[in-house]
């Protein structure tokens, strides 16, 4: 009989039970049973409670639910109740799932060798095809970055061998600003040379450099000392620092210079205006060490008596601005201690004017504020825009067959006219009226509107209540006076609210000033004045309009207080009559296409005085002798010459002067 013997799951020899005599009966068998349960058994290791989640391949579970080592000898010979092998199984399972607690705690995935073949297969060739394509990504790298780096070595010899002139073409197919492409064109150059004092520099680049410096020089620094930009060194800059006159006056070889470069210009471009204003600046006294000469007092360049001992606080600039053209050149700067005399002025008018003529522009007009000095000066010209004897121009110096009109500036008008009717609350005109308050009242009612919903959602509260800073704000003026308030008032007074139903007067005098600053400030040639424009009937509708309104107040049946001002009236009469009949000449007898009554204005002027209070820094009022430096440095950087000791280069024998704005 064949009997297989099994013992807690495990297969056993029947000899290893000790069983002597054969099996061949039933008694036989159930002697081996009597027998089996007599023997000692091994009792296993820990239960598999204990060890739930572990997977050993040296043990096994049983058939109670005991984990037991593969080598269990099952049946024990010694006293003992477990066998040497699955004592020792305490330990290798204690270390599994020690193992496997640290990989779960780690995110780490279980071993390959824990999971099933199947799985394991698809792994190994999940990571194989990711091997393969990190190499042939790895290949491909390699190739690419060995062609880039030829492309570099080739590239850099191109730009070394490259032309001033091919440099040019390619920089000016890039679509970038003016300034940008001088930054770039420097790195190029500057990539040139490994030694950095083999380098040079363009007049605009040190141009640049010297603005940069004196408005930071710890920016200077910083950009210099980490290659950010081929900067000169502070040397350098230095050095040209100290070839810049503080100097007043007219310039004979600056005259020169411009007179070169007007006759590269056709007879469009020559024409222009000349545009003078004042800068409050701090008094201070400056020693140049080379010429031992003093700055920053009164001085009004060889005009007899002009130079004093007295400190100067006003720096006055006179500026020609093209009317064919986009450019405005400073011409001359004068120191002043308070207000420059309406005297001094028209001397100084008069001798830019030949000048310029004889520098070859065509000065057809000048333009200044309402300053009491400004008015001062037109008297000396025979200016008047009082409502009995009006002139607005006078014979040109230069040519009798001439004449130069003069100009208030626009901005500055419609702010005292909104100063005006701010002040006064009311103002009467053709038997109408205009309220401050229907502004007061249309901007509380509009602010209570959602902001996506709003009429006049330009309008705020510095426009409602200015500030004196904010009085001197040409924008919050010209908001004010704008077709989008006129309309809101409208709008308001149609839906019944109250203090808004009678504004019409209100409506009417915003729009004739709306109207009215429009056609002074035309900047774009598709709105420019030509034969029969629209604006030229808006501006002499205007100048009837300011006629009557004066007629009515002269002969009280107004009050005085419900008209503009004097100054403000006159300013205005003159810039109106002076604006039709300058674009009337323009048109017929220099033959313009269209007039930008935008470019009779100052504001040229005004970005200029903005530029040295920026590159001022804190200082928005710089000293006398800075302010000198700065404009000659802005105005005379094309003729500056490089130092004994080079490290620049003139950009030929031509220069650029015109200054852009």
């Amino acid at each position: 009989m064949n009997i297989r013997t099994v013992l807690l799951g495990k297969a056993v020899l029947t000899e290893k039970i000790q069983h002597s005599g054969p099996i061949s009966t039933v008694e036989n068998v159930g002697g081996l049973l009597k027998h089996a349960e007599e023997i000692r058994l091994c009792a296993g290791g820990p239960s598999t409670l204990e060890y739930p989640d572990v997977e050993p391949k040296s043990a096994f579970v049983d058939m109670y639910d005991k984990w037991r080592h593969n080598s269990c000898q099952v049946i024990l010979n010694t006293n003992s109740s477990v066998c040497k092998k699955c004592t020792s199984l305490s330990d290798t399972l204690r270390i599994h799932q020690k193992r496997k607690l640290e990989n779960k705690r780690k995110g780490k995935a279980q071993g390959l060798r824990t999971l099933p073949w199947q799985q394991n297969k698809d792994k190994i060739a999940a990571l194989r095809r990711a091997n393969y394509a990190l190499r042939r990504s790895k290949s491909r790298l390699l190739k690419r970055f060995k062609n880039l780096s030829i492309e570099l070595k080739q590239a850099r010899q191109r730009i070394h061998t490259l032309s001033e002139e091919e440099l040019d073409v390619k920089l000016s197919q890039m679509n970038l600003p003016s300034a940008q492409l001088t930054a770039v064109k420097e790195c190029i150059s500057a990539a040139r040379f490994e030694n950095k004092k083999s380098r040079r520099y363009t007049e605009g680049w040190l141009l640049m450099c010297l603005l940069l410096h004196i408005r930071s020089p710890a920016a200077y620094s910083f950009l210099r000392g980490n290659d950010v930009l081929p900067l000169p060194c502070v040397t350098t800059i230095r050095r040209y620092l100290s070839l810049v006159r503080a100097k007043c006056g007219f310039d004979s070889r600056f005259f020169a210079a411009v007179k070169k470069e007007l006759a590269t210009k056709n007879e469009f471009q020559r024409h222009g205006i000349l545009v003078f204003d004042e800068m409050q600046v701090l008094k201070e006294v400056s020693v140049h060490s080379k010429t031992m000469t003093y700055s920053g007092y009164r001085e009004f360049g060889d005009i007899a008596g002009s130079t004093t001992n007295d400190l100067a606080d006003h720096g006055l600039v006179f500026t020609f601005r093209a009317f064919g053209d986009d450019y405005s050149q400073p011409i001359a700067a004068f120191a002043s201690k308070g207000p420059t005399k309406g005297t001094t002025l028209a001397q100084l008018v008069l001798k830019a004017i030949f000048l310029l003529e004889e520098a070859g522009a065509f000065v057809d007009a000048l333009v200044c504020d309402g300053a009491t000095t400004n008015r001062s000066m037109w008297r000396e010209f025979g200016i008047s825009g009082s409502l009995q004897h009006t002139r607005h121009s006078f014979t040109h110096p230069a040519d009798d067959t001439r004449s130069v009109y003069v100009f208030s500036d626009a901005p500055h008008l419609m702010k005292c006219v909104r100063n005006r009717l701010h002040a006064q609350k009311v103002l009467c005109f053709n038997g109408e009226r205009a309220h401050w308050a229907h502004y007061d009242k249309l901007f509380v009612e509009d602010g209570k509107q959602p902001a996506h919903l709003r009429v006049c959602f330009k309008i705020t509260f510095a426009h409602i209540n200015p500030t004196n800073t904010e009085n001197m704000r040409v924008k919050l003026a010209t908001q004010t006076f704008s077709r989008n308030v006129a309309d809101g008032l409208e709008f308001f007074s149609a839906r019944g609210t109250d203090d808004l139903q009678n504004v019409k007067g209100t409506v009417l005098f915003t729009k004739k000033f709306n109207d009215l600053f429009d056609a002074l400030n035309r900047n774009h040639p598709k709105e420019g004045i030509t034969n029969g424009s629209k604006d030229l009937r808006v501006l002499a509708s205007f100048l009837h309009w300011l006629n009557t309104w004066e007629k009515e107040a002269a002969s009280g049946k107004i009050a005085r207080a419900s008209f503009l001002t004097d100054q403000t009236a006159e300013g205005l009469r003159v810039t109106v009559l002076s604006t039709l009949e300058l674009s009337r000449y323009l048109l017929k007898s220099c033959g313009f296409k269209y007039v930008l009554t935008g470019k009779f204005n100052q504001d040229v002027l005004e970005r200029f005085f903005g530029i040295i209070r920026h590159v001022g820094g804190q200082n928005e009022h710089p000293s006398m002798p800075t302010f000198l430096q700065l404009y000659n440095m802005l105005s005379f950087y094309s003729l500056m010459k490089p130092t004994e000791i080079r490290n620049c280069e003139l950009q030929g024998s031509q220069e650029t002067l015109c200054t852009k704005h």
